[in-house]
């Protein structure tokens, strides 16, 4: 039991390892995803958000990896589970998804529709931005094959914009190829020539080669169209050279009417009989169809060849069915011995693992059993000593309880005398500064030979003691005061700082003589809220003058100390 409930956790652990790193190269290995996905043992036992985030990456993975759907039965699973939680971003990626499924098997245009708008719902809360870029894209496309060639381009941009962000350019150069092939139907050469320079400035950055080869697929049909044979050889044959093998030969059909179009008859026919040997025969009856379409003109055979096609088809398909269904019967019935096989080893080691751990289970309970024993005998002993201990401890219980209260109430009586000496101490050092500064004051009233000073001291005294202070008329006695107190204070603040206006200066005139927030909200009438606001927008304007981050405070300060002598 126990080693089955560590194998347990063992697997939910890979399997939550396993899907973060497949949901985190989606985007730039989706092939690698898959294969993680497909390798997962055992998903049908997935319950819950687990199963919900295998449904949503793997239907996700095959999509990119260009695996044909049957239907949406798998991505239902994580947008029933997503609709109604608190996941913005899986939920946009699980409309999104579903939204594409529907569009690859000719589902419902509605459903369609109404899968990429509850998509596009969701980007306002959505993070993934790789996602979002996805949703607007796939709109667009689906707006460009209605014919709304307007609001395709809108959807093309935003995602277009999200992806110059992410510097992701896989899917910016599918932008550039949706918007490539949106101009090209609206005759717009300019354009068109535009963004199929971008896409192939970004091509040899790309790691999509399917991607790479799809723009010069597209880029060679255009080059085909304006009759420019040199350009649309070059560019389909790279297309071919880096094409995955199911899209090849669309290409080879492209240059083989190429070649056709321009009497290569030799390059044509070779490449004619290269896909009619092709190995799949539904890609074979694409190409014949292609072929023929050109060389039966007349409607009556086209009409007589299409019924031996819808025949030819009809034999095939009974055909296939048979043998697949058989082949499917023979592979079941491997995977089912297969699976019973596991299952009976499952059960035997489990059943043999339980055996000896019940073995070693009763073999501990007897031996603490044993052990346990052992120790009531001393402890019957020493339960009557524990017992005096017990009266003993309660009676000094009582007494600590007393004692710890008294203690609670002087430590709370500490507690508030220490803030009366903190809030004492603060006033007396600001009373011993300000008659530090009085005393020299005094003294430079008694030398001064102007009476600049007498002023500005009586202006001083007035704002210190009385709170009374009018800007207007004390400003200059205030600065001519500063100035002579601590040496040319005022003027080097106003010659480092000239961009501050009258408050503002005010206000560091305040700060030099050590009055605080509250102190000139007072003075100067205005709440304590607007001083602080005041504080903050000198402090800005110092810091972007001096290039630094030092508090107004300790600017004003040095600036108090800059070059100052000592009074005599």
């Amino acid at each position: 039991m126990a080693l089955l409930f560590f194998t347990g956790c063992q697997h939910k652990k890979s399997t939550a390892t396993t899907l973060a790193e497949a949901e985190a190269m989606m985007y730039t290995c989706p092939d690698s995803a898959l294969q993680m996905l497909e390798a997962i043992p055992h998903p049908d036992r997935l319950t819950g958000q687990e199963q919900a985030d295998y449904a949503l990456l793997l239907s996700l993975a095959r999509y990119r990896c260009y695996v044909p759907a049957t239907s949406d039965s798998l991505i239902n699973i994580a947008v029933q589970y997503y609709q109604d939680k608190d996941d913005a971003d899986k939920r946009g990626m699980a409309y999104y998804v579903w939204g594409s499924i529907l569009q690859e098997c000719n589902g419902d245009m509605e459903a369609i529709i109404q899968a990429y708008k509850d998509a596009e719902q969701q980007i306002p809360d959505m993070k993934n931005r790789e996602t979002v870029s996805r949703i607007y894209s796939s709109i667009g496309f689906l707006n460009q094959s209605s014919g709304n060639y307007n609001l395709a381009k809108q959807y093309y941009w935003y995602a277009m914009k999200i992806n110059t962000e992410n510097y992701d350019n896989n899917a910016l150069a599918n932008n550039y190829l949706n918007l490539f092939r949106l101009h090209y139907l609206c005759y717009e050469e300019d354009s068109v020539e535009w963004y199929a320079g971008k896409m192939l400035q970004l091509e040899n950055t790309l790691t999509d080669i399917a991607l790479r080869s799809k723009i010069h697929q597209n880029i060679g049909v255009r080059y085909m169209y304006l009759d420019d044979f040199f350009h649309a050889e070059k560019h389909l044959k790279t297309a071919y050279e880096l094409s995955p093998k199911s899209k090849s030969p669309k290409i080879l059909l492209t240059l083989a009417k190429l070649y056709n179009n321009y009497h290569c008859t030799e390059k044509a026919d070779s490449l004619y009989a290269q896909l009619s040997s092709y190995p799949d025969v539904g890609t074979r009856a694409y190409i014949y169809k292609n072929i023929l379409d050109g060389l039966l003109k007349p409607s009556s055979l086209q009409s007589l060849f299409n019924q031996y096609l819808e025949a030819a088809d009809s034999a095939y398909m009974k055909l296939y069915d048979t043998e697949v269904t058989s082949l499917q019967y023979k592979y079941d019935r491997v995977v089912l011995e297969k699976e019973n096989a596991r299952l009976y080893t499952c059960w035997l080691l489990s059943i043999i693992g339980f055996i000896f751990f019940l073995f070693f289970l009763n073999m501990g309970v007897y031996l603490y059993y044993r052990k346990k024993k052992k120790e009531l005998n001393i402890l019957q002993n020493k339960l009557l000593s524990l017992e005096k201990e017990k009266m003993e401890l309660m009676a000094a219980r009582e007494e600590v309880g007393e004692y710890r209260s008294t203690m609670a109430e002087k430590e709370e009586r500490l507690e508030a005398l220490n803030l009366e000496i903190n809030k004492l101490q603060g006033k007396v050092y600001r009373i011993k500064d300000t008659i530090k500064r009085l005393e020299v004051a005094k003294e430079r009233i008694h030398t001064s030979e102007t009476g600049g000073y007498d002023k500005g001291y009586k202006v001083y005294q007035s704002l210190i003691q009385q709170g009374v202070y009018h800007p207007a008329a004390d400003r200059l006695s205030l600065k001519l005061f500063l100035n002579d107190l601590f040496h040319g204070f005022a003027d080097r603040l106003s010659v480092q700082y000239p961009t501050l206006k009258d408050r503002d200066l005010d206000i560091c005139y305040m700060m030099a003589l050590q009055l605080n927030s509250d102190e000139m909200a007072k003075i100067l009438d205005v709440n304590t809220d607007s001083i602080k606001r005041y504080i903050r927008k000198i402090t800005k304007e110092m810091q972007s003058v001096s290039q630094d981050s030092m508090k107004l405070q300790e600017r004003i300060e040095g600036l108090k100390k800059r070059n100052q002598v000592s009074t005599r």
